[in-house]
């Protein structure tokens, strides 16, 4: 991203492109479209290790979600 987008013309662009690539592959039934908000943080480099064991222990959760969702057969 340039230098003097703003973080709001970021994301825009983020969610933008995102939801039209995922859209353009077909992964769901429906259309996807992201949430309007959204929320950001900045962090002290040091603690980026710990930042990115929260964000995978999360991957970790949905994929557990997931699979009890499955396993009871619910459609979403």
């Amino acid at each position: 991203m340039p230098p003097d987008f703003s973080l709001s013309q970021s994301i825009q662009i983020l969610k933008g492109e995102s939801a039209f690539w995922i859209n353009k592959q077909n992964y769901f039934s429906h259309a996807f479209a992201w949430a309007k908000e959204y929320y950001a943080v900045s962090v002290s480099e040091s603690i980026v290790p710990e930042i990115a064991l929260y964000i995978y222990a999360q991957e970790q959760k949905h994929q557990n979600f997931d699979r009890v969702i499955k396993a009871f057969g619910v459609k979403m």
